[in-house]
């Protein structure tokens, strides 16, 4: 077989799969499968390093897998080296202290090229996955790709030894890719797909479609097939590309759980068998198209662009730049192209072409001592406290009880506090009851935000004499099933149990994000299903409505959805005088979303959804006032109640740096 040359083609395939990719993580709309362009670049590896690795058998009779591993060190490890010192560096700077945190934890599973096994360890961590992105994300993938580098040639070689015919290579091949396509399968959960989605064992089936399309065998059956189409065969590959454009149009949102089950599979088919017709027929009117000089251009580019394009993304947000849009998307490309173009000629052509030293062993020596020089800039790179000293919260909490808080209209104040009012958005509230009730223990639920708010409202109800249960988690409703096996939801599965078993005398939910993209009347037909069960066996219920989110920080939902999820809440109090309640929290939050308090100690993890030790003490305050201004049993909070340690509790450090001060 002879040495193949460059396939101008596989570089416009490359130069898509970028594009895809780019425009993906961009949020541009219609693009919401664009992740997958991924998956194309694992059948392009595949059946490129596949092709190098027979021909050299052919030629030689053998593979020197060292001087292998050396040429993908000379192509990938300059420029990663230079991405992740240089976004350690940037980010120590001028980064915000979560993800100074992020890219100082993450930066040593990608310089080794284990990032993807890092972020499926964390990706249980539910914090983790509503916390600012970490520039360094992205590398999962090429640690994928890496990990095969190191791996394959030496199995391919083994093959090779074992059997004489080269089927046999084919066969192993495509056992291999479905036995990994059966473990995406079986590793596959809705709630947390990481573990299918970047494992390495689970991701192979595309690099294995694409290596099983190279073997000779397969070229052969494949060319004579191809060649019987004659011309006809550039509208195949024209087939072929506007199927991918299908999947990366309609591959997101709810299409994602097919495309993992069995989508993902057939997407790499597409690939490998455009790959294949794009290599062995250099010709016809899609092969121009995808060798034209623009999509030359970015496909020789396309490492250095995937490299540099999230880092870009990251920092320039919105947020920063003001802007939203088609202007956002383009000072974001233009940008990541001016990195991946000085990437392109100042580091990988000079190392992979020019310098004759890096072909020897010295540049083995070199790469070796640039890696240790990174780490050390990793290691030495310095990153803020994670949580505020207990003085400056203490003082800003003093000097948030001590002013007059935020109101919304017919309000009455209790413990410098502002009570909720009767009504508000035009629904009647429930009126007091006819007498007060004395209670002396709350069962505090709800979601995330409330399991955040769990520390500063336990200490605050227990200095006000209480007794606190607490059962909120992450991904918890009233209307849907997040987190839960299929069938399941938390109003019928999970709640009967937990109210059932627990006698305090008042339940008490924080109203959250879950539940907010419900219509109205399912969450007023779950908030009554609710109140029933509660009031079977305790005195009382009382709905907190939620603090204001970051615009922009729950998707799918807006202003109107959280009245629709307030209102329904406000009705039910309506049904049930006396027994059910709002707490109006605007009275402390105020009807903006903030950050930070007064001196810039954080309110509000950077999610723009939970909270941090200041945020949890402001509802714990709020929460215990309103309860001693409705019922008996209930002392005046004690000033001093926030001065335990519950605000060092761990979940005000996860992701490591969210509660740190400016």
């Amino acid at each position: 077989m002879a040495q193949r040359t460059h396939v101008a083609g596989i570089d416009g395939l490359r130069a898509l799969a970028t594009v895809a990719v780019l425009l993906f993580h961009a949020d541009v709309p219609g693009l919401d499968g664009g992740y997958l362009g991924v998956d194309l670049f694992f059948v392009v590896s595949g059946w490129l390093i596949t092709t190098l690795l027979l021909d050299e058998i052919d030629r030689s009779g053998r593979i020197d897998v060292v001087a292998f591993w050396g040429r993908r060190m000379r192509r990938l490890l300059p420029a990663v080296l230079v991405l992740i010192g240089g976004v350690v560096v940037w980010w120590a700077m001028r980064g915000p202290v979560e993800q100074q945190w992020a890219v100082r934890e993450d930066a040593p599973f990608a310089l080794f090229y284990v990032a993807n096994w890092h972020e499926i360890a964390t990706s249980g961590n539910y914090w983790a996955t509503t916390a600012a992105p970490s520039p360094l994300t992205h590398l999962w993938s090429l640690a994928i790709e890496e990990q095969f580098y190191v791996v394959w040639p030496v199995v391919l070689l083994a093959l090779t030894r074992l059997v004489r015919r080269q089927w046999w290579i084919t066969a192993v091949c495509a056992a291999l890719a479905v036995a990994s396509f059966m473990l995406l399968r079986r590793f596959y959960v809705p709630q947390s797909p990481m573990r299918s989605y970047m494992g390495t064992d689970t991701r192979a089936a595309a690099i294995l479609i694409g290596a099983a399309l190279a073997t000779a065998p397969a070229r052969r059956v494949a060319t004579r097939a191809l060649g019987r189409l004659g011309p006809a065969r550039s509208w195949l590959m024209a087939a072929c590309v506007v199927a991918l454009f299908a999947f990366w149009h309609r591959g997101g949102g709810p299409s994602v759980p097919w495309v993992l089950r069995g989508g993902l599979l057939l997407h790499s088919v597409i690939g490998a068998v455009l790959v294949v017709a794009v290599a062995t027929w250099q010709r016809g009117w899609v092969v121009a198209i995808l060798a034209s000089p623009a999509l030359q251009w970015i496909g020789g580019r396309s490492y250095s662009l995937y490299l540099w394009h999230w880092p870009v993304f990251v920092w320039l947000d919105g947020q920063r730049t003001g802007l939203d849009g088609p202007a956002l998307l383009a000072i974001r490309l233009g940008i990541s192209l001016v990195f991946a173009e000085a990437s392109y000629r100042l580091v990988e052509s000079p190392v992979r072409w020019r310098f004759a030293w890096a072909r020897r062993p010295s540049g083995a020596l070199a790469g070796g001592l640039a890696m240790v020089a990174v780490a050390g800039v990793v290691a030495m790179t310095p990153v803020p406290a994670p949580l505020s000293a207990p003085r400056d919260l203490a003082a800003t909490l003093d000097q948030i009880i001590e002013s007059d808080p935020p109101t919304s209209g017919g309000v009455s104040q209790a413990q410098g506090f502002a009570v909720g009012p009767v009504l508000r958005n035009g629904v009647a509230g429930a009126p007091p009851p006819p007498q007060r009730i004395e209670i002396d223990s709350v069962l505090w639920m709800g979601d995330s935000i409330a399991f955040d708010e769990t520390p500063g409202v336990t200490a605050a109800l227990s200095g006000a004499g209480l007794d606190v249960f607490g059962h909120a988690f992450p991904g918890a409703s009233l209307t849907g099933r997040a987190w839960l096996p299929e069938g399941q939801t938390w109003l019928t599965h999970r709640y009967p149990a937990v109210l059932a078993s627990n006698a305090a005398d008042v339940v008490v939910w924080q109203l959250s994000r879950f539940d907010a993209p419900a219509p109205m009347d399912t969450n007023f037909l779950a908030d009554t299903v609710f109140v029933e069960m509660a009031l079977r066996d305790h005195d009382a219920v009382v709905f907190v409505t939620p603090p204001p989110m970051r615009p922009g920080a729950v998707p799918n939902v807006g202003d109107e959805d959280w009245s629709d999820l307030e209102n329904a809440a406000r009705l039910v109090a309506h049904r049930y005088p006396g027994r059910v309640f709002v707490a109006e929290a605007a009275a402390v939050w105020g009807d903006e979303y903030q950050r930070h308090g007064p001196d810039g100690t954080p309110l509000r993890k950077p999610d723009g959804i939970h909270v941090c030790p200041l945020g949890a003490a402001m509802v714990g305050s709020f929460v215990a006032d309103w309860l001693a201004a409705r019922f008996d049993g209930v002392t005046p909070t004690d000033p001093a109640w926030w001065r335990t340690s519950w605000w060092t509790d761990a979940r005000y450090d996860d992701p490591r740096g969210v509660c740190a001060s400016r």
